[in-house]
């Protein structure tokens, strides 16, 4: 039900829509048809004679194969996502389902591009499926992490802008697509503020470094007795940090930062470490209209060792189906592109923002006036690029 199905495109550099001429109408056929149709390419789950709606509901939304980048959840974490969609039926409403999102793209001034697309349109094919048995449907909520954001990265330059580009951008892509309804994006400066986050972080991360570097000598055995860890537990902190998930963080910053020292890699890490306490403590995670249940729908890959209490009712995606794309890199996270095919069509790619690819640049207008949304949609070409940056414009 995508709001731009069946209108027409039009190609203008640096002028508004004129009415289509025939030339116009041949080169739009350039602009890939994911971008006008949606993912159809999977069908519902399969029905089990006798078992309840609220099962079948929860198995569509664990996903396949195809859609889901780790395994099943646990029987455990199973019933209580039974127990939840079951109330949600009981009471007449869509399923709620959170999706946390990073609050940019990896390098300065991105905007959104192919890979807000994909997963935008995964997520609404989703949907459909679940209103073939269930007419509420469900309801996404996106938390844009931009107080995380400004906490974090406060020292790089101009980040406030750069999140607000990003973010404002995705903001109008749900809009542009027509997802509006069952989509709503939600910041965290919405919930609370900078100087909250500074305030409650800034009191954990001299507990956590006393903590980590602790038990990086002593191991873990009766870290419950030991004082730093009693003085977190006080503070609200849960679970003992294992060191498979230090690990993870630790090769993590490494990856992404690999000029910093292991101590400043450590302070990254406490750092994040303290912002997720923190999301917690001052509601932040996810609007009220939500707090009494919901799924959460991941798109980066699991902690290890997160505490089981916050993964109850969580799954986990890629961005498209591996059918079509097998990278499950998350949106925010990825550099998305179209793919020319020998057949001349244009496939969605995902990529990391590391190296270097020949890309043409492109750019998908959505919408009109002051709504509309600008998408990078740089084409990797089958042969050596030499034509000229075009904008494609969706007339609404």
């Amino acid at each position: 039900m995508a709001a731009i199905d069946g209108q027409e495109f039009c190609i203008s550099p640096n002028e508004p829509p004129k009415p289509l001429s025939p030339e116009i109408k041949a080169a739009s056929e350039a602009i890939p048809p994911f971008f006008i149709k949606e993912i159809t390419c999977i069908p519902p789950v399969p029905e089990i004679p006798g078992e309840p709606l609220a099962a079948t509901l929860v198995r569509e939304i664990i996903g396949t194969g195809q859609c889901r980048s780790t395994a099943s959840p646990s029987e455990e974490a199973q019933g209580k996502m039974r127990e939840l969609t079951q109330k949600c039926i009981e009471d007449g409403i869509p399923i709620p389902i959170l999706v946390p999102m990073g609050p940019k793209k990896p390098v300065p001034d991105a905007g959104v591009d192919v890979a807000e697309v994909c997963a935008l349109k995964t997520l609404a094919a989703l949907r459909r499926r679940i209103l073939t048995r269930y007419d509420k449907g469900v309801h996404f909520y996106f938390r844009e992490e931009d107080v995380t954001g400004w906490y974090l990265e406060g020292d790089v330059p101009n980040i406030r802008e750069h999140i607000e580009k990003y973010i404002s951008g995705f903001e109008g892509l749900v809009k542009a697509l027509g997802y509006d309804s069952f989509m709503t994006p939600f910041r965290e400066s919405e919930l609370t503020d900078l100087q909250a986050y500074v305030d409650r972080s800034s009191k954990m991360e001299p507990l956590l470094k006393s903590y980590i570097e602790e038990t990086d000598q002593a191991g873990l055995d009766n870290f419950e007795q030991l004082q730093s860890y009693k003085d977190l537990v006080t503070n609200g902190w849960q679970g003992s940090v294992p060191l498979e998930q230090r690990e993870f963080y630790r090769n993590r910053y490494s990856f992404l930062y690999p000029d910093r020292t292991p101590q400043e890699i450590d302070a990254m890490m406490v750092r994040y470490l303290a912002t997720t306490l923190a999301r917690y403590q001052l509601h932040a995670a996810f609007p009220p209209e939500i707090a009494n249940g919901h799924f959460q729908l991941n798109f980066a890959p699991p902690v290890p060792g997160s505490p089981k209490s916050l993964s109850t009712t969580r799954v986990y995606w890629r961005p498209l189906p591996i059918s079509i794309h097998k990278s499950a890199t998350p949106f925010w996270r990825a550099r998305g592109y179209l793919k020319e095919q020998p057949d001349g069509s244009l496939c969605p790619n995902l990529a990391s923002w590391q190296g270097s690819l020949p890309l043409t640049s492109r750019i998908v207008r959505l919408g009109s006036g002051d709504e509309a949304v600008d998408i990078q949609a740089d084409i990797l070409s089958q042969q050596p690029n030499q034509s000229p940056r075009r904008v494609f414009e969706a007339k609404t």
